[in-house]
């Protein structure tokens, strides 16, 4: 094979790749059919839990409630301020989405549904999100967008789903959970700007020169 076949057949796939290998790919290095990503996953699971100090899914399995006091005493330690009831602001309902992290006033909203197991898990997993996500401000406040969804994203990884289901480490994981609060943050940030803010690793140029060392 010529160099200049072996050159196109890079250029097609990066002119082809879907934004869920492109953001893998982006954030780890590896492509979503590596056989070692599910291992990297895991293992930055672990890590983010440990590096912002919160609970594991072993706790919320077992108990719950000790789950969410464990959360709301890190929120209380960092002084993040946890708004539910009648001090939601209607940020919500008005956007459609269980939590949020305010970063101009350090709070978090948060509707924690104890209507059966099934909704308490899921929302104590959303509080968990949106607490890491107000301590990656306070720890680091220039994190990219990127690493910041990534983090939040990894630490309520289902792995026992996605060993059973790996090509949707690709499409649930990377392209439709991650990328879609990637995205939505991307033109949060852009809102006023004279100039709309994307993400570079949408771009297939951006890899071939950068990544790929290829000059269109």
């Amino acid at each position: 094979m010529s160099d200049k076949q072996e050159k196109q057949i890079i250029v097609d796939f990066r002119t082809n790749q879907s934004s869920g290998s492109q953001l893998c790919e982006y954030l780890t290095g590896m492509r979503p059919n590596n056989p070692n990503i599910m291992e990297r996953l895991s293992t930055d699971r672990k890590l983010v839990l440990e590096r912002y100090e919160l609970p594991d899914d072993e706790l919320l399995k077992k108990d719950p409630l000790e789950f969410e006091n464990k959360l709301r005493q890190r929120a209380k330690d960092s002084n993040i301020d946890v708004l539910e009831d009648d001090r939601l602001t209607g940020f919500l309902k008005e956007n459609m989405v269980a939590g949020v992290f305010h970063s101009q006033d350090v709070t978090t909203e948060i509707i924690i549904d104890r209507t059966n197991e099934k909704t308490l898990v899921k929302s104590l997993k959303t509080f968990r999100h949106e607490l890491l996500h107000g301590l990656q401000y306070i720890i680091d406040p220039t994190m990219s967008i990127e690493q910041s969804e990534y983090e939040a994203h990894v630490a309520n990884l289902n792995e026992e789903y996605l060993r059973k289901h790996p090509k949707d480490i690709e499409l649930i994981f990377f392209q439709f959970l991650m990328g879609g609060s990637i995205l939505k943050d991307y033109k949060l940030v852009s809102k006023g700007a004279e100039v709309e803010r994307q993400p570079v690793w949408r771009d297939p140029k951006w890899w071939l020169k950068n990544v790929d060392k290829i000059e269109e």
